[in-house]
C-alpha cells in the first residue's frame, strides 16, 4: 500500500470538504478546478481513467462526514481492484472501444475519459446524440479534431450566448471547417425528439430518395415537417466522395511555381525525406500561397518580385512559370509550415468519384510548423506517460499474483510481462514510484 496514495486521498478529502464549506463550485471555481485535478492525479496513480465508475469510488469517500484510516484503506483497495480489472481487460483501439460503447449504450462519462476526451457539453452531445446516427469512425475523427483545437469553452459559449446568430460569429467561421456537427449541437434541444432525417447529410444516405428535383432545384417532399437541423436545400444530388486528409510533415522543396490569370497556383517539387525523395505537386489558392511566400523573408521575398498579382493580371493567355533553381540557385524550402492536403476527385469509367492517381494534392490548410510540432510533442508525451503508468501498474499486479501463490513465471505470464525488456521497464517504473520519483 503506497503511503503517497494515502496522503493524496487525505488531501483530496480535505480539499473537497473545504469546497463544500465555501459553497461549492459556483462560489470558488479555482478550488473546484484543483479538486478535479486532484481526482485525475489520484486515479492516474492507480493507472485508471477518470471515468464515472472510478470517480464514484472517490466520491463515496468524500461523502463521509469524517475520514478514517480504514476508509482510506478501503478506497485504495477498491481502486487497486479497479486497476486490475482495467489492466486485464482486452486492449482495444479507440475505434473498437467507441463501437463497443455504441453497441452497449455506455455512458459518455465512462467512455470519454478512456479516449482522453474532456467531458464537456460538445463531446457529450457527440456521444449521446450524434453517435446514435453517425458512424463511430466519423465521431472519432471529430473527437480528434476537437482535442487538437481545444475549443470546448468556445463551443459552449456559442451555444449559450449566440443560439440564433451563431452562424455570423467569428468562432463559428473559424471552427466550422474542422468540426462537422456544430450546427446540430447549437440547435439541439433535449426536450424535442431527434429524427434520423436530421442526420442524412452526415450519413451520406441517398438524398435523391427524400428530395425531389425540378429543373435542378431541390424541393421538399410534400407534408414533410421542417427538421430541427434543416440546411438550405441542395441544388443537385451530392457526389459520394469524401476527401482523405493528411498532414505533410516532411519539408516541401519547391522547384517550380506555375500560375495563370484564371487558376490557382501549382507548386512542383519533392518532400525532403531522408530515405527517398517523393515528388509531388500542390495546388494552392493564389492568396494563400502569396501569404506563405511572404512569411519567408529570405529567399521568399526574392520570389515575390516574380510572383505578384500585377504580373498575373498582365499575362493574358500564357501561364507564368517560375523556375526556382534559376531564380535562387537552389530549391526553395518551405521550412516554417506543414500542409493539410487531400487528393482531388476524378471520375472512373463507371462515373464514380475516386481520388486522382497523379501525385497532386489540394492544400486545405497551411499550418504553423513550430506550433504543430509543439502540440504533437505534448500529445505524444502525454501518451507515453499514460503507457508508462500502465506498465508501472502491471508490476503492482504482478506482485499481487505472486503474493496469491503464483510463481515468478506464472505471474509474468498472467499479466503479460514475459518479455524481459518490458518486465525490466515495468519494474523500474514501479521502483521509481516506490521511492517517490516521478516521470516528467
Amino acid at each position: 500500500m503506497s503511503q503517497q496514495q494515502e496522503t493524496a486521498l487525505l488531501e483530496y478529502f480535505k480539499l473537497y470538504k473545504l469546497l463544500e464549506e465555501k459553497g461549492g463550485p459556483e462560489r470558488d471555481g479555482d478550488l473546484f478546478e484543483e479538486v478535479l485535478g486532484k481526482e485525475e492525479d489520484i486515479l492516474q496513480s492507480f493507472g485508471v481513467p477518470a471515468s464515472m465508475k472510478h470517480l464514484q469510488i472517490l466520491h463515496k469517500l468524500v461523502n463521509r462526514k469524517s475520514v478514517t484510516v480504514a476508509s482510506i484503506q478501503k478506497a485504495i483497495a477498491q481502486l487497486q481492484k479497479a486497476a486490475e480489472v482495467h489492466l486485464s481487460a482486452p486492449v482495444l483501439t479507440d475505434l473498437e472501444f467507441l463501437k463497443k460503447a455504441k453497441e452497449e449504450d455506455l455512458s459518455a462519462y465512462d467512455v470519454l475519459p478512456e479516449l482522453g476526451i474532456i467531458t464537456h457539453t460538445y463531446p457529450i452531445f457527440l456521444m449521446e446524440v450524434a453517435l446514435t446516427f453517425i458512424d463511430p469512425q466519423v465521431i472519432l475523427d471529430e473527437f480528434y479534431a476537437l482535442k487538437r483545437l481545444d475549443c470546448n469553452g468556445d463551443l459552449y459559449r456559442l451555444k449559450n450566448k449566440h443560439p440564433k446568430s451563431y452562424r455570423r460569429t467569428k468562432i463559428y467561421k473559424q471552427l466550422k471547417p474542422y468540426l462537422k456537427f456544430i450546427d446540430q449541437y447549437v440547435r439541439y434541444n433535449p426536450d424535442l425528439p431527434v429524427q434520423i432525417e436530421d442526420w442524412l447529410e452526415e450519413e451520406k444516405l441517398d438524398v435523391s430518395e427524400i428530395i425531389s428535383y425540378k429543373d435542378d432545384i431541390a424541393e421538399p417532399i410534400r407534408g414533410q415537417q421542417p427538421s430541427l437541423f434543416d440546411e438550405p436545400a441542395l441544388t443537385k444530388p451530392p457526389i459520394d466522395f469524401t476527401p482523405e486528409y493528411t498532414v505533410l510533415t516532411d519539408l516541401v522543396m519547391v522547384e517550380e511555381i506555375t500560375f495563370s490569370r484564371d487558376s490557382g497556383v501549382t507548386v512542383s517539387g519533392h518532400l525532403a525525406q531522408y530515405y527517398r525523395p517523393t515528388r509531388l505537386m500542390l495546388g494552392f489558392e493564389f492568396d494563400k500561397f502569396y501569404e506563405v511566400l511572404s512569411a519567408y523573408f529570405s529567399p521568399g521575398l526574392g520570389l515575390l518580385s516574380y510572383f505578384n498579382k500585377n504580373r498575373q493580371q498582365a499575362i493574358k493567355d500564357e501561364p507564368v512559370i517560375i523556375n526556382v533553381q534559376d531564380k535562387l540557385g537552389k530549391p526553395f524550402v518551405l521550412g516554417e509550415h506543414y500542409f493539410r492536403v487531400y487528393k482531388p476527385e476524378a471520375l472512373d469509367r463507371a462515373g464514380n468519384a475516386v481520388p486522382m492517381e497523379e501525385d497532386f494534392y489540394i492544400v486545405e490548410e497551411v499550418i504553423d510548423r513550430a506550433r504543430y510540432d509543439q502540440q504533437e510533442a505534448k500529445h505524444i508525451k502525454s501518451n507515453l506517460l499514460g503507457w508508462f503508468h500502465k506498465m508501472k501498474n502491471h508490476y503492482y499486479v504482478y506482485e499481487n499474483h505472486k503474493r496469491n501463490g503464483l510463481n515468478e513465471q506464472e505471474a509474468k505470464k498472467e499479466i503479460g510481462l514475459e518479455d524481459d525488456i518490458r518486465f525490466a521497464i515495468s519494474k523500474l517504473l514501479y521502483e521509481l514510484d516506490k521511492h517517490g520519483g516521478k516521470l516528467t
